[in-house]
């Protein structure tokens, strides 16, 4: 169940944009700005689209690959520890004393 926790800060990252986006509408919707007053005039429609699409592209990309790597090393696993010998070889200590 946590295995799927590995995704969350990314997650966490998107939201806290998608925040920032929507927290410029406040000065509109409260009625100290006309939705009028709310638009660039210098950026076009097509600019607008533009953006969106390149956005959506670089997002799902950015999102194909990083599904892919946590499958990836899910399926790999965690290391393997070496196991200690259980008879260790005693003759060594004894050339010390």
């Amino acid at each position: 169940m946590m295995v799927w926790a590995i995704a969350l800060p990314s997650l966490a990252n998107i939201m806290g944009w998608v925040m920032t986006e929507v927290g410029r509408q406040p000065w509109i919707v409260f009625g100290l700005q006309r939705t009028v007053d709310g638009i660039s005039p210098s950026v076009s429609a097509t600019q607008v689209w533009i953006t969106l699409i390149g956005f959506f592209i670089l997002y799902t990309i950015m999102g194909i690959v990083e599904v892919s790597l946590l499958i990836k090393f899910v399926r790999l696993g965690p290391e393997a520890e070496e196991p200690e010998p259980e008879n260790p070889d005693l003759s060594l200590l004894q050339n010390l004393t």
